[in-house]
């Protein structure tokens, strides 16, 4: 015991010294604002955030904050005042909390998505008067407020005053109100200070710096603690901040791409997010090369997931951070560079960042022996104030630093143990709280909930089990008493009050939950306890067709859950972005189709996905060795290739074409349109595909310049081309309609300007991806030679539109929804599946 007394003398020694280097330095009176307006006076004319194609300086970025900060003085915010913030993650919602700390205040996010009752939760308890969001949201994600809601969106925010505001603001002050999950029942609202997270700030600046031409990513909800430092970490140091729309957050495809895109250089994500990306791109690092410093946190790393990330990833830092919102988010760091040594059981969380204090005490608040198992307790300029109105758990939970004259404690409730080293291993809780996807979770809030459901439920318990088709993760089971309650209308009751990750992946009826000795629920023994869910389902909402049945069947599997209705959401059985994976290799494992990862948000039902499938199967984005792209060359399209290439057009058309197939075109009137095509762009500007050993032609690209298109669609008219069959009137003016939108936009489009690639598209029997991805850059190359400033084409089915968008790195410029379109007043496409949903004029630039 002497020698851990000594050690924490040391220790203390240590801290005094680098707390009042820090006191004494150039970050002592700074706040999370004035450090960006200094860094907005050093670069103003610098990029510093980015999301899709809009960029804003930092001189754009300071004066809308100074704007909405003079707004917000205008409705009272003062010092302190805590000032909501219903938001999606976007280069707007950053400048709204940097107006909001400009003002004095303090903002509390109120996740546009969470439920009803959560979100009014958090603007009662914070005691929001004022909340800023947009239009857009307004009347579907606002709740009510007593009190003002500023609009980013409104006109009038530009007339306010846009120079820098003077208001007394120090490191002591409110910065933010985040809320998680509380033992009690409700949500509980961490109070952070400027002071604890310019502590972090400094520590990662000094002992991973970053050089000048780097790249940030935001990727966080903004109710998440790390997403403090993704909005704020490189921004301060003039580095430019790329953020990821809300709709990519979860889809591996689009993270990677993004990153790719963008060249970030840093990145932060929870370990099952890495697990995820690993499974989608086994060789990650040679995907994004970029990045130098991956850092993992919000969940604990197993030394498994590690072992595979540095198979894929050989280059570059991963830094694993340990800490919670009530420490401003992170405050021990192991780092791991190089190859791997020998694995520990447990990966390390590492040792105290700048100016922490830890200390592993019993439960007398004693110190441990290096070896024992102890509770983790810290101190210094990272903590939080304490819990907004819950001054007995503030109390409880920060405590007076018994190792010091002054200064706090708080109490972590993480059981860790230290080497002789110094270096720290996370162990386990000394309570239920959970962490799922980098989110803190209590069960206890949980079971409150469900307890509310009914009168009827007697007893509910939440446990953590292992995810037996998922390997390495966790998900929530509850175990409800009596075995009468209707598990399908509590979880409906759970997803109206409850964040989506806080909801159960699976209720489990029982007569009695089993207990230990002394009359408490066993939680291991549940853990345990097979956690399938058996339900009635009506006979005509079982699946019908044979793809509904087969995806079902590895829905039972996954979610553990039997029967699967044809309605059943994918996300509400307990899927998430590392299922939405592993579910799509699945079916690439088992029947070689190569689904892109699909838009489950706007209907993610078995039946819809069985739609999809088999539309992605119709269209062959499939592995099949039929022709291979090393099987074929890509030549000019000659007029010896005319006639095979009018059948293939026709063919491919007239089977998976939407507009044609819903208006029951037949293949002998498409061969005359297919024809004229054809014919019409026998010139050097397109290609075909042509199988080496039989001739015969496998894939298409037909182009020809945009300015000659629209002259010729125009004589064509004049002319009353009597040729073209009348049933395919209504697709040329779909297609018209879209080509008139782009045209206005450019105004006068010369000859030399635009390469529009009218058709495209390959065999139904050969790999369909690569031989078109093959023609297409062979298109763009021509393109590029001929000195063309633009390529555009209208994607009108899925295959088409996900080659485009996903892999070859067109914009989206204008769409037609199908059930909206009218042709001589009547709705004609409405009969198509939602899948296609609408034709899109896509364009790249070159």
């Amino acid at each position: 015991m002497t020698n851990q007394l000594e050690k924490l003398q040391q220790q203390l020694s240590k801290t005094a010294l680098a707390l009042a280097a820090f006191k004494t330095g150039y970050f002592s009176n700074q706040c999370i604002h004035q450090l960006f307006q200094k860094q907005a006076t050093k670069t103003p004319e610098k990029i510093a955030l980015a999301m899709e194609k809009r960029e804003f300086t930092y001189r754009q970025v300071n004066s809308r904050a100074n704007q909405i900060a003079n707004a917000l003085r205008a409705q009272g915010v003062d010092l302190e005042t805590p000032v909501g913030v219903c938001l999606r993650r976007s280069p707007e919602a950053v400048i709204a909390i940097l107006g909001i700390l400009k003002a004095g205040g303090a903002y509390v996010p109120v996740d546009p998505d969470f439920p009803e009752a959560r979100k009014q939760f958090i603007i009662e308890d914070s005691g929001l008067s004022v909340l800023i969001t947009e239009k857009a949201l307004l009347n579907t994600h606002v709740p009510s407020l007593a009190g003002h809601t500023l609009l980013l969106d409104d006109a009038s925010l530009l007339q306010q005053n846009s120079s820098n505001l003077d208001v007394p603001i120090t490191p002591e002050s409110l910065m933010y109100i985040l809320y998680t999950s509380g033992s009690t029942g409700t949500p509980k609202g961490v109070c952070g200070v400027h002071r604890a997270t310019v502590n972090r700030f400094v520590w990662m600046w000094n002992q991973y710096p970053f050089n000048s031409d780097e790249v940030c990513c935001h990727r966080t909800t903004l109710n998440f603690v790390d997403s403090v430092w993704e909005m704020f970490g490189g921004l301060l140091q003039g580095i430019k901040t790329v953020i990821l729309p809300h709709e990519a957050s979860a889809n591996p495809h689009e993270i990677i791409r993004i990153l790719q895109k963008t060249s970030v250089t840093r990145l932060t994500l929870v370990p099952s997010l890495l697990q995820s990306l690993l499974l989608f791109r086994p060789d990650l690092g040679n995907a994004l090369p970029a990045i130098k410093i991956w850092t993992v946190s919000g969940e604990q790393l197993t030394p498994n997931l590690l072992q595979k990330f540095r198979e894929s990833v050989s280059g570059g830092i991963l830094l694993n951070l340990y800490g919670s919102t009530e420490v401003a988010g992170d405050v021990t760091c192991a780092e791991f560079s190089g190859k791997l040594g020998n694995l520990d059981s447990s990966v390390s969380i590492g040792q105290p960042i700048l100016n922490v204090e830890s200390y592993i005490l019993d439960e007398n608040l004693q110190p441990v022996p290096s070896g024992k198992v102890g509770e983790l307790w810290v101190g210094g300029p990272v903590l939080a104030r304490g819990y907004h109105n819950k001054p007995e758990e503030t109390k409880a939970r920060f405590i007076p630093n018994p190792f010091s004259d002054n200064g706090l404690l708080f109490k972590t409730r993480d059981l860790v143990i230290q080497n002789d080293n110094g270096v720290l291993y996370y162990v386990g809780r000394i309570d239920n709280q959970v962490k799922l996807r980098g989110f803190r979770v209590e069960l206890e809030e949980i079971e409150s909930v469900l307890g509310q459901f009914d009168k009827s439920v007697s007893n509910i318990t939440v446990v953590v089990c292992e995810n037996e088709s998922l390997p390495e993760t966790k998900q929530l089971v509850a175990f409800v008493v009596p075995s009468t309650v209707n598990v399908d209308e509590m979880k409906k009751y759970a997803l109206s009050k409850l964040p989506n990750y806080m909801v159960p992946t699976q209720f489990v009826v029982m007569d009695e939950l089993p207990l230990t000795p002394n009359g408490k629920v066993n939680r291991q023994a549940l853990s345990r306890i097979s956690s399938w869910s058996f339900r009635v389902i009506e006979p005509h909402f079982l699946p019908q067709s044979q793809t509904e049945k087969l995806l079902a069947d590895i829905w039972q599997q996954m979610f553990r859950v039997s029967p699967v209705s044809r309605q059943d959401n994918f996300f509400q059985l307990g899927g998430d972005s590392l299922s939405v994976v592993a579910f799509l290799e699945m079916l690439k494992e088992k029947f070689g189709v190569l689904l892109p990862i699909p838009n489950f948000v706007n209907d993610p039902s078995l039946a819809s996905l069985a739609r999809l499938f088999d539309e992605y199967k119709r269209a062959k984005l499939c592995s099949v060795d039929e022709v291979r792209l090393t099987d074929v060359e890509i030549v000019p399209f000659e007029n010896k290739y005319l006639e095979k290439t009018v059948k293939l057009v026709s063919e491919s058309f007239t089977t998976r074409e939407p507009e044609v197939v819903a208006l029951g075109i037949t293949k002998q009137e498409f061969d005359v349109y297919a024809a004229i095509c054809c014919r019409r762009r026998l010139k050097n500007l397109s290609y075909v595909a042509v199988q080496k050993a039989s001739g015969r032609v496998v894939g298409y690209c037909l182009s020809e310049d945009f300015a000659n298109y629209l002259l010729a669609e125009v004589e064509k008219q004049d002319n009353g081309d009597s040729e073209l069959p009348e049933s395919m009137t209504p697709i040329f003016a779909l297609w018209h309609s879209l080509e008139e939108m782009y045209k206005s936009s450019y105004g006068e489009v010369k000859p030399g300007d635009i390469l529009y690639v009218q058709l495209s598209g390959a065999a139904s029997d050969v790999d369909s991806t690569a031989i078109v991805l093959a023609l297409e850059k062979k298109v763009l190359e021509v393109a590029a030679s001929f000195n063309y400033k633009r390529v555009a084409t209208t994607c009108t089915q899925i295959f088409t539109r996900y080659i485009a968008l996903e892999e070859m790195g067109y914009q989206r410029k204008y769409a037609i929804d199908y059930d909206v379109f009218e042709f001589e007043g009547e709705r004609i496409f409405s009969s198509i599946a939602k899948t296609h949903k609408e034709a899109v004029l896509v364009e790249k630039r070159l």
